[in-house]
């Protein structure tokens, strides 16, 4: 983006931001600047991992509830819209297309990749957006496993259709793949890169499954000794291959490979602290939580709730101002999520970086 796209009042509220984290000021007259968004936790699939979904539960944020964040548009520099699948929700077209008419805003779709027809196709080629496909296996009878009820076929032919229609434009959708590494696939990691190549994809992420669902499927957590060695094997190979490839690779697993996985409970080697910008720059709002906020998806404590709370009750709520005081004195360690202490959250992410 060339600076002349910026508007004022854009520029006065990133430097306000960046002087208000250099003093660690608590309290901010700053607004955000990342926003995260999970609308809603209705989806087309149901994956063995997913610690979203609900069959029982159909949870979507209120139109009228998420108008309120257009507000903040001005000042946006990225949103991360997530589900369930976004494409579900009746007023997600309309909402994104506000938000493209801000040139200050990347925006960013997390989604199964299912359900992106023609007419979304005219709406994203024409938006600067990234797309982040969550595959988790380029095998055919793995993938359909790991997400029930999708068909790897029409998957494979949506890539096609999106790609297409990519190169006719020059390319404006940045395309994603993120895969979920576990028992079911880690032995076909190695694919991922050849994937990717194939279809125009050009950030490959690698990351843990969370502690707390599909714990069959464990391996890093636990430390399964057998896939810990095949993973420190193949991803320097991995790695080399997305490189000659001009693949932008990374994964979250590290602390999970080495002799001390601070999440499974072994000693935890000594590390740097956690340099954490993120409860002055970002709000998650997230519909499986009923609407609950917090600074980032891995934060532990609700700082608020956008069914009860306006976006300026909860970007100085008292729990926020005690994310930001907690990390200006370096006392996080009963406070933080173990994924950060542990560094499994890389710091460009930490510091606010988006994709």
């Amino acid at each position: 983006m060339e600076k002349e796209c910026y508007t004022e009042e854009f520029i006065n509220n990133k430097q306000l931001n960046e002087s208000e984290i250099a003093n660690g000021k608590i309290v901010l007259d700053s607004l955000p600047r990342i926003l995260m968004m999970v609308l809603t936790t209705r989806c087309n699939l149901e994956c063995i991992m997913c610690s979203r979904g609900n069959p029982r539960r159909d949870l979507t944020i209120a139109s009228e509830k998420v108008k309120q964040i257009a507000t903040l548009f001005p000042y946006l520099e990225a949103i991360d819209w997530q589900g369930g699948e976004v494409f579900l929700v009746d007023y997600f077209k309309d909402l994104f297309i506000e938000a493209s008419r801000f040139p200050n805003i990347d925006q960013s779709i997390v989604t199964n990749g299912l359900l992106i027809n023609d007419e979304w196709l005219d709406v994203l080629i024409n938006s600067r957006v990234n797309l982040t496909f969550s595959i988790d296996s380029v095998e055919k009878k793995t993938y359909e496993y790991i997400r029930r009820g999708a068909r790897f076929e029409a998957l494979l032919d949506n890539l096609k259709a999106l790609r297409a229609v990519n190169i006719k434009n020059n390319n404006p959708i940045q395309l994603h793949l993120n895969a979920v590494v576990m028992r079911s696939n880690y032995k076909e990691l190695y694919l991922f890169p050849g994937f990717c190549q194939d279809y125009g994809i050009k950030h490959l992420r690698f990351d843990f499954l969370r502690p707390d669902v599909a714990k069959d499927e464990d391996v890093l957590i636990k430390s399964d000794a057998d896939a810990v060695e095949y993973l420190n094997n193949i991803l320097p190979k991995i790695e080399d291959e997305c490189s000659k490839s001009g693949i932008w690779f990374e994964y979250t697993l590290r602390p999970f490979l080495a002799s001390t996985n601070v999440l499974s409970g072994g000693p935890a080697a000594k590390k740097q602290p956690v340099r954490c910008k993120l409860p002055w720059k970002k709000i998650f709002i997230d519909a499986s939580r009923d609407g609950a906020a917090r600074p980032d998806c891995l934060c532990e404590h609700s700082i608020g709730n956008i069914n009860t709370d306006s976006i300026e009750e909860i970007w100085n709520s008292k729990v926020m101002q005690s994310y930001r005081q907690r990390l200006v004195d370096g006392n996080i360690h009963d406070w933080c999520s173990r994924a950060c202490i542990s560094h499994a959250v890389d710091t460009y992410q930490l510091e606010g970086g988006n994709y």
